[in-house]
């Protein structure tokens, strides 16, 4: 997890299963969608918002329903949420880090919707779908051709395709499009039998950018919610071990100067109403 606008002479990276807190999911409710998104695109105050916050939802519950969209506000963790899903597969720690009970062999697909947009503008790649886009996606980035590869987890229903960041297709129309070429994608052949989870900002996820249903299954909506100050403090303990390890190489003491940050921290954040 890299932190642009930090640095130390470098950019500062830290390995994100030592970095990840956990965040809180609620699956998002409304008594009627329709005037929810009207209202939500015309004013887009929270108070249109009905949560049911009863239980948090675990993320081994999303992954349980076909068609996800998760939203939240800008720098909620919603891509580092997604990284940190496709990490937990890569790593076989699945049911270790994501409490998922059975065994699940994903092939997870990491992916930049705004790529695709940005693709689309090109007249080599005007036409071309995003099945096809996705793998020359990953060879522009160094990779060989993963066609072979991720078309046999497609059609062998193992694919987890984590789709980030539909709010950075600015353009309200091209976002549209992006949304209908993602469930054309889904709705392909019988792609539609594996598990997908879409990012948005909340503020972004509009009516005229919606998802409908895919072959007669509704995406379920899921909302990261803000920090509460016990996660905080977890979130700034690990912030600063990882800092005292990689930036100050101290093995030994990292703990100890860690806990000295933290609690130097803890005070300033509950004393100060401002922040």
């Amino acid at each position: 997890l890299s932190f642009k606008g930090l640095s130390e002479g470098k950019l500062l990276s830290f390995s994100l299963k030592d970095i990840y807190t956990k965040l809180t999911l609620t699956k998002e409710l409304f008594r009627n969608k329709m005037e929810y998104l009207k209202k939500k695109e015309l004013a887009q105050k929270e108070e249109f918002i009905e949560r049911i916050k009863e239980d948090s939802v675990k993320i081994s519950d999303i992954l349980g329903a076909k068609y996800s969209i998760i939203t939240g506000d800008p720098g909620s963790g919603k891509s580092t949420l997604l990284k940190y899903i496709a990490l937990a597969f890569v790593d076989g720690k699945e049911s270790e880090r994501l409490e998922i009970s059975e065994n699940k062999e994903f092939l997870p697909i990491l992916f930049p919707i705004a790529a695709y947009a940005e693709g689309c503008k090109k007249e080599s790649l005007t036409n071309l779908s995003l099945n096809e886009f996705i793998p020359l996606y990953f060879k522009s980035q160094g990779l060989p051709n993963l066609t072979p590869l991720f078309e046999k987890a497609l059609r062998s229903r193992r694919a987890l395709v984590l789709l980030d960041g539909l709010d950075e297709v600015t353009n309200e129309t091209e976002r549209k499009k992006m949304v209908s070429d993602i469930s054309n994608f889904i709705g392909y052949d019988n792609f539609s039998d594996n598990t997908y989870l879409v990012t948005c900002r909340t503020a972004s996820y509009t009516i005229t950018s919606r998802f409908e249903k895919i072959k007669d299954t509704d995406f379920s909506h899921y909302t990261i919610q803000p920090f509460d100050i016990d996660e905080i403090e977890v979130f700034f303990f690990k912030w600063y071990l990882c800092y005292e390890r990689e930036i100050n190489k101290r093995i030994e003491t990292a703990e100890t100067e860690a806990d000295k940050s933290l609690k130097k921290m803890m005070f300033v954040v509950k004393n100060d109403k401002n922040i």
